[in-house]
């Protein structure tokens, strides 16, 4: 009986061990619990911050805090880097698109035609995403502004760089599109 007093003693000393060490986990400072995030979750929240055109400097740090292999803390480091240009957010590179498609048609129809030069004042020309298009030059724009929509960014700028003039035209916005192209191939290494 007091061998049986004496194994269950020693069991309930174990089991109170374990629960203090538990709430000594439970009491940690806020900043130690975040550090248990997840890397996905962080990563997630990082390329929704991107695509929204806000900063991600904070889950930068957080993701720093965790226990990461040199690799990924290579990577943290790329992305501070990174994350100091401003980003404008796929909604703003949206918009930009389509006006610089406009004006890339304007001018493209001015060339080819100079009786449109009179319209050009009261219209704005933009790529059609349905329907069949005849013109080459329209077409490679549509599907450029597909491929956005689709966040194919790389397929994007393909689009442009085989239109005439069309790096020129789109310099800046491929310049942007190209910044989110590294972030987002930093991060999916992440989920790798």
């Amino acid at each position: 009986l007091s061998e049986e007093n004496q194994e269950l003693q020693e069991k309930l000393k174990n089991l109170l061990s374990i629960l203090n060490d538990i709430n000594i986990v439970n009491q940690l400072p806020l900043q130690n619990q975040q550090s248990y995030m997840p890397v996905k979750s962080l990563v997630n929240l990082i390329r929704l911050k991107l695509d929204n055109g806000t900063n991600f400097i904070k889950e930068l740090e957080l993701l720093q805090d965790l226990k990461l292999n040199a690799e990924q803390l290579s990577n943290v480091e790329k992305l501070s880097i990174l994350a100091t240009n401003d980003f404008p957010g796929l909604l703003k590179l949206n918009e930009d698109l389509d006006d610089i498609s406009s004006d890339y048609l304007h001018d493209y129809y001015l060339k080819k035609n100079k009786f449109i030069k009179y319209f050009t004042n009261f219209v704005s020309i933009k790529p059609n995403l349905s329907g069949d298009i005849q013109d080459k030059t329209v077409h490679s724009l549509s599907i450029a502004k597909q491929n956005l929509l689709d966040k194919n960014l790389e397929e994007t700028i393909n689009q442009f760089s085989s239109l005439s003039y069309g790096e020129y035209f789109f310099a800046s916005w491929i310049e942007q599109a190209e910044y989110y192209i590294k972030v987002t191939n930093i991060l999916n290494k992440f989920l790798d």
